[in-house]
């Protein structure tokens, strides 16, 4: 399982969602297979070729197996899906995640360089 979805799905949880974390993955990976732009005027399928050198549908059959780790991607898809800020703090760095409407609330996250926790 990945810490990010574990990690997202806490809070998901703690506001009533009742969601998975392997819930959670689907849901992203089919927000990216269907929706064209992660960020403003720059389509998905551009931006995950860009960060992993995969055409978008081996990347989303790559992240729907539970084993591999979500990233920033995933985070932005999250954010555009549920509305929430992500803020992920990482060495006295924040690294803010922002939804394309005006976020309902925000989520911290702590980031070691290789495993998120949800900030409480």
């Amino acid at each position: 399982m990945s810490c990010l979805f574990d990690s997202l799905t806490f809070f998901l949880n703690k506001l009533n969602h009742n969601i998975t974390p392997d819930q959670l993955r689907s849901i992203i990976c089919d927000y990216l297979l269907t929706n064209y732009q992660l960020i403003e005027n720059i389509p998905s399928h551009d931006i995950i070729q860009w960060e992993t050198d995969m055409d978008i549908l081996d990347y989303i059959s790559q992240m729907r197996k539970s084993s591999t780790w979500g990233g920033a991607i995933e985070i932005k898809a999250f954010c555009d899906i549920f509305i929430y800020e992500v803020n992920i703090h990482h060495n006295g760095v924040v690294i803010n995640f922002i939804p394309n409407k005006t976020p309902l609330l925000t989520i911290n996250l702590n980031y070691n360089g290789s495993h998120y926790t949800p900030s409480i």
